[in-house]
């Protein structure tokens, strides 16, 4: 559970070493927290709060790009801005059918 522990610890990090708990930076984070980092943020700014208007996908994806190499790793946005932007929901998107399937394209 220490790679777990980890990424539970870290994902508030920033690439760029302004985050916390402690201040880690760019290699100092594995590509798992790196992951989080951007999936919690996202989920962060869609979600309704009563304190303030969630964003839609569209400017949350602009968010997140124009926060690449200062919080967020480069790779990891635009993984996920081309899986979020790109997916169509064609069922279950947890069966076993559709994890078979499931390509990332790593080229964009």
């Amino acid at each position: 559970m220490d790679r777990e522990y980890f990424i539970i610890r870290h994902h508030h990090e920033r690439m760029d070493g302004g985050g916390y708990p402690d201040g880690l930076s760019g290699d100092e984070l594995d590509v798992l927290t790196k992951i989080l980092m951007v999936v919690d943020s996202y989920d962060a700014m869609t979600s309704r709060r009563n304190y303030r208007r969630n964003m839609s996908m569209e400017e949350a994806v602009e968010e997140l790009n124009n926060c690449i190499d200062s919080q967020f790793d480069r790779e990891c946005v635009l993984a996920f801005s081309g899986a979020i932007v790109n997916f169509t929901s064609t069922g279950d998107a947890f069966s076993q059918e559709y994890l078979e399937n499931f390509e990332i394209d790593r080229d964009n």
